[in-house]
């Protein structure tokens, strides 16, 4: 369990970067519209933008919901409401696109990077660039790139897809303790499992809508590390999994 109501006692993500590298994100929902992104992109259509622009743009309205959701009274409140947005919108499986995306949320100087999602295979240029934004993002310090382990109950083999990056935060679907649910991939590279049951989110339509999976722990986790370096802005990437792994 994250321990995320003492930490807003001290902070709700304010001075935080996060980056969402998703389909597009509905900023004219009621728990959104407090949202002024420092940046906006669309990798598709190349254009100053990360609004849906089709049926398939639900995804990353749900994911921002989870991190952002303003503590209003009214539908759910999100993890890290103060952060700043850097939103990146990445529909498709193009390589090109995904290192675009990545190489803007380095240069809108992002904290973190919320990937709640994998490619149907691991390409070595993307690869790449994680363990480059891994190592050095931050000033050094190390950057936090989320991502989702997948929901095929499937052994995340070396290569096999982003979730084999060692240098990411591979997150897997817990039960709110630190045990893995059934359908969760796993492996060497799945660093957490966060809880992943069923929540509701921010919909696309302006709506509330169910959420879960290692989507939703993806989401989770990096709302978490922005309460983390909102308090501490020194911590080095391997100080952050730490944290994360002997939570309590």
């Amino acid at each position: 369990v994250l321990n995320v109501q003492s930490l807003w006692e001290k902070t709700k993500g304010k001075g935080v970067k996060i980056a969402i590298i998703d389909d597009g994100i509905n900023l004219q929902h009621p728990d959104l519209q407090h949202i002024t992104p420092s940046f906006s992109y669309d990798a598709e259509q190349r254009k100053l933008s990360s609004s849906p622009l089709s049926n398939i743009d639900r995804h990353g309205t749900m994911v921002a919901g989870i991190i952002f959701a303003a503590h209003n009274g009214f539908g759910i409140d999100g993890i890290a409401p103060e952060a700043e947005l850097i939103a990146l919108r990445q529909p498709d499986t193009w390589t090109s696109n995904t290192l675009l995306s990545f190489q803007l949320a380095k240069l809108a100087g992002a904290d973190i990077v919320n990937c709640s999602w994998h490619s149907r295979w691991l390409l070595q240029p993307v690869a790449d660039i994680v363990n480059e934004l891994a190592a050095t993002g931050r000033g050094g310090k190390g950057l936090p790139i989320v991502f989702s382990a997948g929901n095929e109950n499937r052994l995340v083999e070396k290569n096999m897809t982003e979730s084999a990056i060692m240098s990411a935060i591979v997150v897997g679907a817990g039960d709110g303790g630190k045990r893995r649910l059934g359908y969760s991939n796993y492996g060497p590279s799945v660093d957490l499992y966060i809880y992943a049951t069923p929540v509701m989110s921010t919909g696309r339509d302006g709506g509330y809508q169910r959420f879960s999976g290692t989507s939703l722990a993806a989401a989770i986790t990096s709302g978490y590390v922005a309460l983390l370096l909102a308090q501490n802005s020194e911590l080095t990437l391997g100080q952050v999994v730490a944290k994360l792994r002997n939570r309590k």
